[in-house]
């Protein structure tokens, strides 16, 4: 694959430059952004979560365009839930509805203006076409890549614990629901990790259900996660909403075998039996059943870690996904030229 220049922009209110994993991002007011652009001149211009504001600061900008979906900006589900009294649920509900139906008719709009729109998942894919009411256009699904370097395979050898990964900050995910399946469970461990506003509910939670889980407000930066991986033997993930659950898949990387619900783009990734066991969502009970199966076949278990192992190489891996995402630009950019556009324009 050829060298190329990758610059990274983030449109905002000000402006300013920092450093993520060895990539230098910068920060451009939104005022500024179609100018910086324009004098960087790209080839093709890959846009992820294209939000309102994003898409009207790229309004007038002329370049070939691909457009990553990866889940909340084109799905609408109007959850106040958590608002703390009826006061807040009403201010939410008047500022929510109308700001996601601009959302939504800025990204309709935008989804015909770029050449190709690439989802992470088939089930995110069929999810936006309903929630949005249209047949997107130009649509492609790949999944975000695992770095199957990094994420290594280790043969497990603590099977018996196991490891959930989410930030605490939204109930989606289903952490309440691990908790409860593994109360009173002596067959085996779990530990929970992440940051946010419901840590010290789901240690009140624990302690109310005497479960054996370990819950522990920590953050773990990228490149270290699959030694933390490596000291684990199965990956939960209770989710009641998923558009792929990238750090399920590294840990699959890894070699851990998957009890994972049924929702969303989970088994596009997770073959139910073969990777792991898929359950019921909402269900404490078919997750602790769906442990002590895994745990109770170790010949099992240990062709389950292999095939976790294999399946992300086959559809995760850098090198499968960045392959389909350079195509993908590749046929942006003649697309674009042989419908008569320039660059220069």
């Amino acid at each position: 694959m050829q060298s190329h220049t990758v610059k990274v922009f983030i449109p905002c209110k000000s402006e300013d430059k920092y450093t993520f994993e060895g990539i230098t991002i910068a920060r451009i007011p939104y005022k500024h952004f179609q100018i910086k652009l324009s004098v960087f001149n790209p080839d093709v211009l890959a846009v992820h979560y294209p939000t309102y504001k994003i898409i009207h600061a790229l309004k007038y900008i002329k370049f070939p365009l691909v457009t990553w979906i990866h889940g909340h900006e084109a799905l609408w589900y109007f959850t106040l839930m958590a608002s703390s009294n009826t006061f807040q649920w009403i201010k939410k509900k008047v500022v929510l509805i109308p700001r996601e139906l601009v959302q939504l008719l800025s990204l309709r709009n935008f989804f015909k203006q770029s050449q190709y729109n690439i989802f992470v998942s088939k089930w995110l894919l069929e999810a936006a076409q309903r929630h949005m009411k249209m047949t997107i256009p130009n649509s492609v699904v790949i999944p975000n890549p695992v770095d199957t370097n990094l994420f290594c395979y280790h043969r497990p050898r603590n099977i018996r614990k196991g490891i959930s990964l989410r930030n605490f900050h939204r109930t989606v995910y289903g952490l309440d629901v691990a908790i409860k399946a593994f109360s009173n469970f002596d067959n085996a461990h779990l530990s929970i990790f992440g940051k946010g506003r419901y840590f010290q509910k789901y240690l009140k939670l624990a302690m109310q259900y005497r479960s054996n889980t370990t819950i522990e407000s920590q953050y773990f930066a990228h490149n270290c996660l699959p030694q933390f991986y490596h000291k684990f033997g199965f990956f939960v993930a209770p989710s009641r909403r998923e558009t792929q659950g990238l750090a399920m898949c590294e840990a699959m990387a890894c070699g851990l075998p998957v009890i994972a619900t049924r929702v969303g783009g989970i088994p596009e990734f997770v073959r139910d039996g073969i990777d792991g066991y898929l359950v019921p969502p909402n269900n404490p009970k078919e997750i602790k059943n769906a442990v002590i199966r895994l745990l109770s076949d170790k010949t099992k278990y240990f062709e389950m870690s292999k095939n976790s192992r294999k399946n992300m190489e086959t559809i995760c891996s850098e090198k499968v996904v960045i392959q389909k995402e350079y195509d993908v630009l590749k046929k942006a950019i003649d697309k674009y030229n042989m419908s008569g556009n320039t660059n220069n324009e």
